[in-house]
């Protein structure tokens, strides 16, 4: 059983477009929902608390490319055939462009409200897989040679950045009211580590260099991957890396051998009955690897002058390339893909965001918004921006839609719907809406089941309110 989580938890985090990195503006901008406090530790849920359904309390799963989509790599021909273009995609493509991945399965969430207090406890199972890459990749498509200054060039494919790692997160969450306006409140989160994959300096480039008439190509390769796993590692007589494999013997979860911590903290503001700030500074932490870890560095070089074929025009028998010289070649190119395995502690650090969002209310059944976020993923920033509406029924019904912008200038439109009964809620919340595979370069999607407690008074308190509300309208005097 332990051995087919692993197995579960390494293709969920190696798959590259199936799901993604979700920063939910939507879901933070609907206080009915006990899961909106995830995204800022300062809010409490409306009446008493909650209890969600094990496995079913909030299920997120989405996909993010900021810089293209599909459409961007193909064009259509006559006869309806699709070509790709690389053209086409290098001029719509980012200078630095990130795909991302997240997937979040919860296993139990509780929270309980004691006077201005309110406490909870979120335990989930969370993966993330960020992949930056530099729109030069694509410059192969020139060559080695720049024919319109007459001149080499260099190609380098470097700062490409890959991370993925699957963890546990225990979080213990607080918040309390101060005074009737000020809301703060922090979450502490214990991460136990399952599986890491760390490459920050990953590069290979291709130089061209002239002496006097000759040319000669200098390729090197530099690469440093970190992973935290249960690996049995082979070298050859050498010291190279021959052979990878799962080690069958070591497969297990142990909270403590690759642990970690995080902290959120957040505050709300009520500037008056109407409008509402909010403020959060989310996953600031890292984990820590000490067990299982492994390292697979490689700093290879070769240069390639050419081949001297004189001896084969010439027709000279002792003078050509007879097969040892394309097996030394071989070798050569072959050791660029060489890679020695080292052992040793490494940190892998969360991608900390921060969250701004404001809500103008005018009536108790419109709400209006916005929120602003960025998070820094190797030292670069990626924002979003949305604008939403939220509609209520009384106490038992939500709508909102949302409309955001990414970085990479990408738009996406989001729904919501939250449906409550005594006892019982159900929401469904489509943060960015995939109108099509080939047009859409992100989607997200999050569901789920919660057990409102103590929401009843509260419920009806609002019900009664509404109730004042349409009556007052109802008197009042008409133009």
């Amino acid at each position: 059983m332990k051995r087919l989580i692993y197995i579960i938890t390494i293709v969920a985090t190696t798959l590259y477009s199936t799901l993604s990195l979700a920063q939910e503006h939507t879901v933070l901008m609907l206080d009915e929902l006990p899961q909106s406090h995830s995204l800022n530790p300062a809010k409490a849920p409306v009446g008493g608390g909650y209890l969600t359904m094990p496995g079913l309390g909030g299920i997120s799963v989405g996909f993010e490319n900021t810089g293209f989509c599909l459409d961007d790599m193909y064009e259509q021909g006559a006869d309806d055939s699709l070509r790709l273009n690389i053209d086409r995609l290098a001029e719509r493509m980012s200078s630095y462009n990130l795909t991302a991945l997240n997937l979040d399965v919860p296993v139990l969430s509780t929270g309980f409200t004691v006077g201005k207090n309110f406490f909870s406890i979120d335990i989930s199972n969370k993966t993330r897989f960020d992949l930056v890459f530099p729109s030069s990749v694509l410059d192969i498509r020139y060559g080695n040679y720049d024919y319109a200054n007459e001149r080499p060039m260099t190609m380098s494919f470097s700062d490409i950045y890959l991370r993925s790692y699957n963890y546990f997160e225990y979080a213990f969450g607080y918040s309390r009211q101060i005074g009737d306006r000020l809301r703060i409140g922090g979450r502490f989160k214990l991460l136990a580590g399952n599986f890491s994959l760390y490459a920050e300096d990953m590069s290979l480039t291709v130089d061209t260099k002239k002496d006097k008439s000759a040319y000669s190509l200098e390729i090197s390769t530099q690469r440093d991957f970190k992973v935290a796993a249960p690996l049995e590692v082979s070298n050859d007589k050498e010291g190279y890396v021959e052979e990878v494999e799962f080690d069958d013997d070591n497969i297990s979860i142990n909270p403590m051998s690759n642990s970690g911590v995080a902290f959120d903290l957040g505050a709300t503001l009520k500037v008056n009955d109407q409008i509402t700030l909010g403020l959060s500074v989310l996953d600031m932490g890292f984990i820590s690897g000490k067990e299982n870890t492994h390292a697979f560095v490689s700093d290879k070089s070769f240069t390639f002058s050419g081949v001297d074929i004189s001896g084969v025009v010439k027709d000279e028998p002792g003078n050509k390339i007879d097969d040892t010289y394309w097996e030394q070649i071989e070798d050569s190119l072959t050791q660029l893909t060489y890679v020695k395995h080292q052992s040793g502690n490494f940190k892998t650090t969360l991608s900390a965001q921060v969250m701004a969002n404001v809500a103008y209310r005018p009536f108790k059944w419109l709400q209006a918004g916005g929120v602003v976020s960025g998070k820094i993923i190797n030292k670069r920033l990626y924002a979003r921006v949305s604008a939403n509406a939220t509609l209520r029924a009384r106490n038992w019904l939500a709508f909102i839609m949302s409309v955001s912008a990414d970085s990479g200038n990408a738009i996406s439109v989001g729904e919501g719907l939250v449906l409550t009964a005594p006892g019982f809620q159900f929401y469904v919340v489509a943060d960015r809406i995939p109108m099509s595979l080939r047009y859409s370069r992100s989607g997200q999607i999050r569901f789920g089941f919660n057990f409102p407690i103590g929401r009843r008074k509260a419920l009806k308190n609002m019900e009664g309110a509404v109730a004042d509300m349409i009556a007052t309208e109802s008197n009042a005097p008409t133009m």
